[in-house]
């Protein structure tokens, strides 16, 4: 997901409960306004959030798949 002021509240709360609750292992929530990439696993059944802010993330489902924040968010005007 990418979020944008009018999706911001669902896709943080309701939409990551609805997938976390439905089974997704991993959901990745792209933050342009603060630069960072929120990544939600199924930990034991339960959801776990962590938030990178540099650096690179790997997806545990997707072996291989990385992004770069830095790069990703390089383009972006404030």
């Amino acid at each position: 997901e990418i979020l944008s002021p009018s999706n911001r509240k669902t896709d943080l709360q309701r939409k990551a409960l609805l997938y976390a609750n439905s089974g997704v292992e991993e959901y990745w929530i792209f933050d342009p306004e603060k630069r960072r990439i929120l990544v939600q696993r199924l930990v034991d059944g339960k959801p776990d959030t962590e938030i990178f802010t540099m650096g690179s993330v790997s997806s545990a489902v997707l072996p291989g798949f990385s992004i770069d924040i830095e790069e990703l968010f390089a383009g972006m005007v404030d």
